[in-house]
């Protein structure tokens, strides 16, 4: 999981620097197509090597090609004491990875009154700081415990944007964001890979579709957050915002949920408060 997420943020290291020497050379508009056409190796690659019916990614019992539909609200309810904490926690730590996208370059370029190349710099070396943190990342997660990964990483993530508004230049607001780079990195896979620890065997793919739903609630959540934030207030204010939200989703997973890497528990859903066996539909 961690080596997944590690590849997502070597695709967003080297994807702006791909449009950004595209688009000086050929003009705005060329981007979109490249961009268009990368997609389609993605496709031939899913369609020749993806298989249904294979084994559980995380170790678990795959579900037969019989397997009958899950109730989604039964199953929301019957999982509701674990996903409650775990949901409002994942919501936080994504509208702090949505949100800082958004409120670094933004600060830059009408705080700091940086140009167009700083603002690209200091994005760049924050982003090569987070791709290299997915293998502490994964040690981390498989030999001390998950929670010595994303709880740490949320933490200084809130650290470093609290920061931001007393930055004064180029120089403090790279070490800023280098800081939210390295912290984001140390919880490479973190979501995905609690997600898998929490999901229940027999609906496992139905809990991680509502584990990513919530997720995305607060990924979209966190640009808007720093958007009305910094509309009603200003910048300083939108990024203090979200650094208590990094504060509140390191709580949230360091004191109101279970260490999900043992074994049993990772593998089975055992010896966690998972509540009943949600209810299939006949």
């Amino acid at each position: 999981m961690a080596l997944l997420g590690g590849l997502m943020r070597g695709a967003r290291f080297a994807g702006p620097s791909i449009g950004g020497l595209v688009a000086a050379q050929f003009g705005l508009r060329i981007p979109f197509a490249v961009a268009g056409l990368m997609s389609l190796p993605a496709l031939v690659l899913v369609a020749v090597f993806m298989r249904d019916g294979g084994a559980a990614p995380t170790g678990g019992v795959a579900q037969a090609k019989d397997h009958q539909p899950v109730n989604l609200m039964g199953l929301v309810r019957a999982q509701a004491a674990l996903l409650v904490p775990a949901g409002l926690g994942q919501m936080f730590a994504q509208m702090v990875r949505g949100g800082r996208g958004t409120i670094i370059p933004l600060y830059a370029a009408h705080v700091l009154r940086l140009d167009v190349a700083q603002v690209g710099l200091l994005l760049t070396i924050a982003a090569a700081v987070e791709m290299m943190m997915f293998w502490p990342a994964g040690w981390l997660m498989d030999n001390l415990g998950r929670k010595y990964s994303y709880v740490p990483s949320f933490g200084l993530q809130a650290v470093g944007l609290a920061c931001v508004p007393l930055t004064s230049g180029f120089g403090g607001l790279v070490a800023c964001a280098s800081l939210v780079g390295m912290a984001n990195g140390l919880s490479s896979g973190g979501m995905m890979t609690l997600g898998s620890d929490l999901a229940p065997p027999d609906a496992r793919s139905e809990f991680l579709g509502v584990w990513r739903l919530i997720g995305d609630i607060g990924g979209t959540a966190g640009p808007a957050a720093v958007g009305f934030v910094a509309d009603a207030f200003a910048l300083p204010a939108a990024a203090l915002t979200l650094a208590t939200s990094g504060l509140a989703a390191a709580l949230t997973f360091g004191v109101l949920l279970p260490e999900t890497r043992h074994s049993g528990a990772a593998a089975t859903g055992h010896d966690l408060p998972v509540g009943p066996a949600p209810q299939h539909e006949s």
